[in-house]
């Protein structure tokens, strides 16, 4: 025959090569592959079968299209909740404290039903250990969360819940029971009995602390005599009345500081009159004399002249100004003139009343009416404006005031808007709860399965046939792998480092 690589010599290994292996070790890898076929099949056919019952939830965002929202997707966290209310241990508990009570006088409840040979052992081994043991009914209570399976329906609101026992009935009344048991849990969870009985007091308080501050308000409004202008920006009349204060204090201190410029005016002009009227004789000589010497009366025209050249100035400029300062000293020598010119007349005995005097006196009197009335109106500008600012103090104090109760009406009014339609819900809740109109709904009721789901004697075999041919072949190199014969002239030549030269083949 034609030697073959060895897998052992580390050389490659062909398919051939395996088959040759499984060949020579076909009676322990067949053995083991019939082992596993016979061991799987009287297990299959010994274990009883088993039913499964399903139940599906369907999972809503609201109530009702009645009650207030906004209507949205069934997220991730919702279905995630409601299969967290599934698993309560406490709704289990109760459950099976329900199933127990139906089936008293039955020959086999849930918590008298005798224990497996592993389950005994287990509690031996637990009280031999001094550990706490449970009670019967606390470990059905864990089998009851380990056989249920509850998931969410991919790209759905459903919610499926599963259960498999031997007993279809038994299974049926699991999941109904689970099912009624939840609706009624999840009905005092999210919405307790005593939620509306607390939102209706939490609304009288409301409705009272509403009463009151619109009274407040009133009663504000009435005392103050403030008018309420309800408008695009909710004003009132406390700011009108503010704004048409503010425009009246500014006119009337623009022309306040008008009033002081004038007054201030009008006291140049009369201290200027005033030393005008000083300097100026009260009579002069007569002009009817005829030994008058012309010279006085040109002398007099023109000191009357630069007198009133220099009240004009004296209207721009101050008294230091050099063109006042010019016509002081024309003055002052034209008045020097005039003496000369009178001590020359020395023959003059009668005298007139002096013109310029009786004008420049008549002027300074009309000045000090003007300055007086000037002052008298300053007075009442500055009183009205007095005025005017406690007006506008008291109308702060009262915007002040209208604020606070105004936003302590609206904050009133808020909060029994909030409450009572937090109590209109939780009244139609309260009423959809009684009449079992939740959130979430069976969709698919718990019916008793017509044939098992297992075990299936087809799946197993092929199972079995998959798990004893992988073992066979892995026990065929095992067992190939320890046998240390030559069985070809490659092994030969590998162990022994001697050439091959033939083989003999055996006799047949």
């Amino acid at each position: 025959m034609r030697d073959r690589p060895d897998p052992r010599s580390g050389m490659d290994f062909s398919l051939r090569d395996l088959l040759t292996i499984l060949f020579r070790r076909r009676r322990p890898a067949m053995l083991f592959f019939l082992t596993v076929i016979i061991v799987v099949l009287i297990s299959t056919i010994l274990t009883p079968p088993f039913y499964q019952v399903t139940a599906a939830i369907l999972v809503k965002t609201q109530r009702a299209e009645t009650l207030p929202g906004t209507r949205r997707e069934v997220t991730e966290g919702d279905l995630n909740t409601e299969i967290e209310i599934l698993k309560n241990r406490q709704l289990l508990e109760q459950v099976l404290l329900s199933l127990e009570q139906e089936s008293k006088g039955d020959s086999s409840p849930i918590g008298q039903r005798t224990p497996g040979l592993l389950t005994r052992g287990r509690r031996w081994v637990v009280g031999l250990l001094g550990r706490q043991r449970m009670t019967e009914f606390e470990q059905n209570v864990l089998r009851l969360q380990r056989q249920l399976s509850i998931t969410p329906l991919r790209n759905s609101s459903i919610i499926q819940i599963s259960y498999e026992s031997e007993d279809p009935e038994w299974a049926t009344k699991v999941v109904r029971t689970l099912t009624d048991r939840y609706l009624a849990w999840r009905s005092r969870v999210f919405q307790p009995p005593q939620t509306a009985a607390f939102f209706e007091e939490q609304l009288q308080m409301a409705k009272e602390q509403l009463q009151q501050a619109e009274a407040a308000l009133s009663e504000f409004v009435e005392k103050e005599t403030v008018t309420m202008i309800e408008g695009p920006g909710k004003a009132d009349a406390i700011a009108q009345q503010k704004s048409l204060a503010l425009g009246r204090l500014d006119n009337l201190e623009k022309e306040f500081f008008e009033t002081e410029s004038l007054i201030r005016q009008q006291e140049n002009t009369v201290t200027s009159l005033s030393e005008r009227l000083a300097q100026e004789p009260e009579r002069l000589l007569s002009s009817s004399r005829q030994h008058i010497y012309p010279a006085v009366e040109e002398i007099e025209r023109e000191l009357v002249h630069l007198l009133l050249e220099r009240d004009n100035l004296l209207q721009s400029f101050d008294e230091d100004n050099r063109l006042v300062r010019d016509i002081d000293r024309r003055v002052e020598l034209a008045m020097q003139h005039r003496e000369e010119a009178r001590r020359r007349a020395g023959g003059i005995d009668g005298t007139d009343i002096n013109p310029v005097h009786q004008d420049t006196k008549a002027e300074l009197y009309a000045a000090r009416t003007r300055l007086e009335g000037a002052r008298g109106r300053r007075d009442v500008l500055h009183g009205q404006i007095r005025t005017l600012r406690e007006q506008l103090d008291d109308l702060n104090r009262k915007g002040f005031t209208f604020e606070k109760l105004y936003r302590e009406a609206k904050a009133a009014e808020e909060k029994y808007l909030f409450y009572r339609e937090k109590h209109e819900e939780a009244r139609i809740s309260t009423a959809m709860d009684d009449r079992n109109l939740t959130t979430v709904s069976v969709a698919q009721e718990a019916l008793k399965p017509l044939r098992p789901v297992g075990p299936s004697l087809t799946i197993n075999l092929l199972l079995a046939m998959l798990l004893g041919g992988a073992g066979g072949i892995i026990i065929a190199l095992v067992l190939e792998s320890l046998d240390h014969t030559f069985t070809t002239g490659v092994d030969l030549e590998h162990k022994l480092g001697l050439p091959h030269l033939a083989s003999v083949p055996e006799s047949q």
